[in-house]
């Protein structure tokens, strides 16, 4: 639904607020990690901040990855993608390095990082 107001040319910035995402993020990691994500290190998500430089909650970028699994539909994943640009450059490209490795260790390791 956001993704078709936005290219509608609607205003979508009410759904991308920093409380609708810390509330979405709490809300959602009330029901915990899918089985799927057990093998991801959490931990080692690196801190982020705001493109205004202020410090993203550490549920939002935990809940951005549950999410992006749970999706599991890759039309969806679209607006998933979109969720880093709301990052500093700096925080938006350690946290796809992260994301990225991690996934790739686990592809590597045999086991598919998705049907774990």
């Amino acid at each position: 639904m956001i993704l078709a107001l936005r290219r509608a040319g609607g205003d979508i910035s009410a759904a991308l607020s920093r409380e609708t995402l810390a509330s979405e993020a709490a809300q959602g990691l009330t029901k915990g990690v899918p089985s799927t994500l057990k093998w991801f290190d959490f931990e080692a998500l690196p801190p982020a901040t705001w493109r205004d430089g202020s410090t993203v909650e550490n549920t939002i970028i935990h809940w951005w990855v549950v999410q992006a699994v749970a999706l599991k539909e890759p039309g969806a994943l679209s607006f998933a993608a979109e969720l880093p640009s709301l990052l500093s450059a700096d925080s938006a490209a350690a946290l796809g390095s992260v994301v990225l490795r991690q996934w790739v260790q686990r592809d590597l390791s045999g086991t598919s990082a998705i049907d774990a």
